[in-house]
């Protein structure tokens, strides 16, 4: 695994107002006229047009909603973004969902994912190293098996053992084994959040 510099988007606050409402915009397609309509992504420029990768979170009262996102760039950064907002909303196994809770008094946040890049490791003490509290999202990969957390998480959890510990059990393997076959990357987060869904909700609906 070669280590290397995070690149994260230059996003900017315009362009991640610009993420918020068209994901509430696809998100009130579904809600009121059950259709699924998806930005055109030649209607924005560069980076919300390229390829990027980004999650989508809903929370209300400090309660999880829904959370889906996206590792890989594969769709342009504002089509994957509206696409997580609908699956965080309706399709996270985890939680009821957005139908179970009033909009009012519910957030979304989008986190922007910068490139993901290998963190140079021979034993779960150098993944340890060389993780950044407070900064790095980690992804690990093991035999078909991945998971990854948000930077947000280190506002939850106080040490790093304890955040690999969640992400190890989060794949479904036992915490603190390592061996050569662990591919463990770092990312990290562009966040812009809206407090109150009803309100961009009202606004992208007129």
């Amino acid at each position: 695994m070669a280590d290397a510099a995070v690149q994260t988007p230059e996003v900017g606050e315009r362009r991640g107002h610009l993420l918020l409402l068209s994901a509430a915009k696809t998100l009130a397609a579904v809600l009121f006229d059950n259709e699924i309509v998806y930005p055109d992504p030649s209607a924005f420029d560069s980076p919300l047009s390229l390829p990027g990768a980004s999650f989508v979170t809903y929370e209300h009262k400090g309660s999880l909603v829904g959370c889906i996102g996206s590792i890989k760039r594969e769709l342009p950064l504002v089509v994957d973004a509206a696409r997580n907002a609908l699956l965080a909303a309706f399709a996270d196994p985890r939680t009821p969902g957005l139908t179970a809770v009033p909009l009012d008094g519910t957030s979304l946040k989008i986190s922007v994912l910068s490139e993901a890049v290998g963190i140079e490791a021979s034993s779960f003490d150098d993944v340890v190293a060389a993780v950044r509290p407070g900064v790095d999202g980690l992804i690990v990969e093991y035999k078909g098996r991945r998971a990854t957390l948000l930077p947000a998480v280190w506002e939850k959890i106080d040490s790093v053992e304890d955040f690999l510990d969640v992400l190890w059990k989060k794949a479904g393997l036992q915490p603190r084994y390592f061996d050569t076959g662990f591919v463990v990357s770092r990312y990290e987060t562009t966040e812009f959040c809206e407090p109150d869904l009803s309100r961009l909700i009202r606004r992208v609906a007129l």
